[in-house]
């Protein structure tokens, strides 16, 4: 990459990752929604990736299809939808992805996404194909393994596995990111590609910490809290062979010791002093997901890395980047 960087200490102000795509705008995890991070100016873009049933490595954030976001045939499809690793590549594109379900309550959450009908499930290789001819930005690749989804999620080693064989085909590690919960895929990718930059994800302290969510906050993570609290009873499996408790309790020294180079936490937990211990550590911080102008000023004042947004459009005016229309 030309300029865009990598290090901490060369950006004057974060990046700007637009999430899914940027999922407020388009049609989330949608090339539409990469394009349209692209020509804003987003200095990168975040996809989540699953196996389908035939090994193929595709961009989609759920488990399942979603009823309010996928239609075949013209008409929306039934709850609950398929699990996406119980479908192939050609049964998945057979969906079209690229508008929302009017009369849901998705629709009234995002009042400023755009359709685009026609849209399908992508490959990562397709992702990738846009983000090269976009040149100066960086792809983050979540790998969607979580433990709270039980069998619906594939296994993380595998996924990782499959993750580092495109990377490698398409000759894209240098401009990449991988990104994960379960850090059993992250060491297992680093076995594979020492080389690939690799993003510790971790869930928020109040759903760890059983304390009451705030009351803005999505609250399905407070019911996949109750399922990761009782899975950590005996001993939290995703954290894998660098488990916190052997570091005195710092997530960020446990990250420093599985070979991370990027701390991920929810944003409402990068205050000014964990971003400066993950600094002195020699990890930069990315945070997920903030959309307000309010959030924005605060993630900026700690010196975050990284902000990944909903809104690409917001952050960059809030940054007085904002490309003339």
């Amino acid at each position: 990459m030309s300029h865009l960087s990598f290090d901490h200490s060369s950006n004057s102000t974060p990046l700007v990752i637009a999430h899914r795509g940027g999922a407020g705008l388009r049609p989330e995890s949608t090339l539409a929604a990469v394009e349209n991070a692209c020509a804003l100016g987003a200095d990168g873009v975040e996809v989540d990736v699953h196996l389908s049933a035939d090994g193929q490595v595709i961009v989609h954030h759920d488990y399942r299809l979603r009823p309010a976001a996928t239609r075949r045939g013209g008409e929306w499809i039934a709850q609950p939808g398929p699990l996406v690793k119980d479908l192939t590549l050609a049964e998945l594109q057979s969906f079209d992805v690229g508008a929302i379900d009017p009369t849901s309550s998705l629709a009234r959450e995002l009042p400023e996404l755009v359709p685009c009908d026609g849209e399908h499930i992508p490959l990562l290789a397709d992702v990738i194909e846009r983000i090269r001819a976009a040149g100066d930005m960086c792809l983050l690749v979540e790998m969607k393994s979580e433990p709270a989804a039980g069998p619906a999620a594939a296994p993380p080693k595998i996924l990782a596995e499959h993750v580092a064989e495109v990377l490698i085909e398409e000759n894209f590690i240098d401009q990449s990111v991988v990104v994960g919960f379960d850090w059993r895929g992250l060491e297992r990718l680093g076995q594979i590609t020492p080389e690939v930059r690799r993003g510790f994800l971790t869930y928020p302290l109040y759903v760890l910490n059983a304390a009451p969510p705030p009351p803005e906050v999505n609250q399905a993570w407070w019911e996949e809290g109750v399922i990761l609290r009782n899975m950590a009873k005996g001993g939290a499996p995703w954290y894998g062979a660098f488990q916190p408790s052997a570091y005195g309790g710092s997530l960020i020294k446990a990250i420093e010791a599985a070979g991370g180079v990027i701390w991920e936490p929810y944003f409402g937990d990068a205050t000014p002093e964990a971003v400066a211990r993950a600094h002195e550590a020699g990890l930069q911080l990315s945070v997920w997901t903030a959309n307000e102008d309010v959030e924005f000023a605060a993630l900026v004042e700690a010196g975050v890395d990284f902000i990944t947004t909903d809104y690409p459009d917001r952050l960059l005016r809030y940054l007085g980047r904002a490309r003339q229309e």
